[in-house]
């Protein structure tokens, strides 16, 4: 069994009966931004629950790459499995990408086989004094097959770096 599967298993036990989708994928694309630089997604987790307290998948601080995270573009310093910690300084980042590129871009987990997913916790952005990269929009999709998608929430209006989660 796999360690998420055993995580599933282990929370799903102890917190009795999971309310949420049932999916193989969950991405995150339809990306918007403000500044010309980013997003920059510190933490893309998975829950069972939508109180945040049965973890799938997403935060362990700095866990072995991770082939159940990839993304439609990497930049070599900030690959997509960066989004699966919890170090906020550390991130998926899109770099060198232009507006109308990010908006197709995407990062997902593929979770192998179909699962219960409660909530989606997602922390948009990185701020320094002399940067501020984060998403202003972006929209939460879930599949099957990993082509058919069907949109969760669309989160728009952001302004700085934030951490939203969106129950399912």
């Amino acid at each position: 069994m796999s360690t998420v599967a055993n995580k599933l298993q282990k929370a799903t036990s102890t917190a009795g009966p999971v309310s949420g989708i049932t999916a193989r994928y969950i991405r995150l694309t339809g990306f918007t931004r403000s500044v010309s630089s980013g997003p920059f997604i510190s933490q893309f987790a998975l829950y069972t629950d939508a109180n945040l307290t049965n973890l799938i998948i997403g935060q362990d601080h700095f866990p072995p790459p991770t082939t159940q995270l990839t993304a439609s573009y990497e930049f070599s310093s900030f690959p997509a499995f960066n989004a699966g910690q919890s170090a906020p300084y550390t991130g998926w980042h899109l770099a060198n990408r232009s507006t109308s590129v990010i908006i197709n871009d995407w990062i997902q987990y593929d979770m192998g086989s179909p699962i219960t997913i409660g909530s989606v916790l997602v922390r948009n952005g990185y701020y320094t004094v002399t940067s501020n990269y984060w998403a202003t929009g972006f929209n939460v999709e879930h599949s099957n097959d990993g082509t058919n998608w069907t949109l969760i929430q669309a989160v728009t209006n952001t302004s700085g770096p934030t951490v939203n989660t969106i129950n399912t």
